[in-house]
């Protein structure tokens, strides 16, 4: 493994660090709470799609999902669909289009899977919290 893996990975650590902070003072306040939401769930989504290509690429196997899905196209469509695997992995909706091909992007998928569907199902209660709060009136 080359240093310019774990720089990748260090700099995916701090660019979390810098989304947490952001998402803690959108939160913070309530006017902009629903802005907060979506920005945070928009940036997670991008991170997990980030981490995804940078862990396909490490697995550096010729039959691998970045080679096979990727390496003949430019580094923006490279994201969308690496985005479209993560929302089918985290929604279980599983197309079964862009399936990870080798052994350990299958089983680093199966944490993803898990992983994703406890964030967004946070998310979704936070949301449904966030309108039952803002459109629940008294009776």
């Amino acid at each position: 493994m080359s240093y310019l893996f774990y720089l990748k990975v260090f700099r995916l650590v701090c660019f979390r660090r810098e989304i947490r902070s952001f998402y803690r003072h959108f939160i913070n306040r309530n006017e902009n709470k629903f802005w907060g939401l979506i920005i945070g769930l928009h940036c997670g989504v991008v991170w997990m799609a980030s981490l995804w290509i940078s862990f396909s690429l490490w697995v550096n196997d010729p039959q691998g999902w970045y080679y096979t899905y990727c390496s003949n196209i430019e580094s923006g469509l490279c994201m969308v669909k690496s985005i479209y695997l993560i929302f089918q992995a985290c929604f279980t909706i599983g197309y079964g289009d862009l399936p990870p091909p080798v052994l350990t992007e299958k089983l680093f998928m199966c944490v993803y899977m898990v992983t994703g569907v406890v964030v967004f199902s946070y998310f979704l209660a936070v949301f449904s919290n966030f309108f039952e709060e803002r459109f629940n009136t008294p009776d």
